[in-house]
């Protein structure tokens, strides 16, 4: 267990931070709690081989996670889980790997006041994970994750509930005013039994989709796209790629 909570409420990691029992190889927990907190460095809980990855908690006023940051809670036993927790902004760049070579892929959840994720989060697994940004279903606050105001999804982010073997899993991007997408999210399911996962892209005042969305299944059935905003904007008029795929509509 590794806990960081900064005097001047300001920490900053450019280095490795790794929490993993040395005897079992199982992941452990690292908890940063600060007021500005930064990472351009790995922080790493993924389990040794076939042992269970850890929990990685980061808890900030501000919260900045760079292109350069890694965040590893896969394995190819029991996937972990990444909670990134802001009150005022998360801006979340980098990698963040949650996934499982042979069981259910992790847990991923980015919430703040205002949100803006540009990172590729990989939930897969033999049955997918999930993926949480802004919020979570409908923007619920049932499992106590709180609603952002504003979520932003950037063209070089990347979601992926898909599945191996099994159902694919949740991703879903939330805020309780304005929501822009123009990632990629998929919840596939890639074996000959597994059923589509559930995808949700809204805004509960407006969403503006720019994105591309998939929720196919190779021998199941397809998954659920869902789009719930009180306005609703694909595309801009510009040259560029907006795709909703999960077979039916």
């Amino acid at each position: 267990v590794l806990y960081a909570r900064g005097s001047s409420r300001n920490i900053t990691n450019t280095g490795t931070i790794q929490a993993r029992n040395g005897s079992t190889g199982v992941g452990g927990e690292i908890r940063i709690d600060g007021g500005e907190v930064a990472n351009s460095g790995t922080l790493d809980v993924s389990g040794d081989g076939a042992r269970d990855a850890g929990t990685v908690d980061v808890i900030a006023e501000t919260l900045t996670l760079s292109d350069e940051s890694v965040i590893l809670a896969n394995s190819i036993g029991g996937a972990g889980s990444v909670n990134l927790e802001a009150s005022d902004a998360a801006m979340v760049g980098g990698l963040v790997d949650v996934s499982s070579s042979a069981f259910r892929g992790g847990e991923f959840f980015a919430t703040g006041e205002n949100v803006s994720v540009d990172a590729v989060v990989n939930a897969r697994g033999a049955s997918g994970g999930t993926i949480k940004v802004g919020g979570d279903f409908q923007g619920t606050d049932a499992n106590g994750l709180l609603a952002s105001k504003t979520t932003e999804i950037g063209e070089n982010a990347l979601f992926d509930v898909s599945a191996t073997v099994g159902n694919a899993g949740q991703a879903i991007v939330w805020s309780d005013g304005d929501t822009l997408f123009q990632g990629e999210a998929r919840a596939n399911a890639e074996g000959i039994l597994g059923n589509g996962g559930l995808i949700e892209v809204s805004g509960k005042e407006n969403l503006t989709f720019r994105g591309i969305v998939s929720a196919r299944s190779e021998g199941g059935k397809a998954g659920v796209v869902l789009f719930d905003p009180g306005e609703l904007l694909v595309g801009n008029g510009l040259t560029g790629t907006n795709e909703i795929s999960n077979q039916t509509i």
